[in-house]
């Protein structure tokens, strides 16, 4: 990277830098309800686990899918502050 010195010459800064994605892994490979009755309930448990040293963010938009939702475990809640 150069950087422009006022009333100088311009320097050379090395700039080293490492990129990391989270590693995010469901304890499941899919989300299979079976059969479900219209009217009646299905409930599928699953762990979500960031596996990284970074943090990450999960996004989780029901919005088209009204006859679904998500019920978090009281422990769950407590290790992401929603309670």
């Amino acid at each position: 990277m150069d950087i422009d010195i006022r009333g100088g010459k311009s320097i050379q800064v090395p700039v080293l830098a490492e990129i990391m994605v989270p590693n995010i892994n469901l304890d499941v490979e899919t989300l299979d309800f079976g059969e479900v009755i219209v009217g009646k309930r299905q409930t599928i448990e699953f762990s979500i686990r960031n596996e990284s040293a970074i943090e990450s963010t999960l996004y989780l938009d029901l919005r088209e899918y009204p006859d679904f939702t998500l019920n978090l475990h009281e422990s769950s809640k407590q290790q992401l502050n929603l309670e």
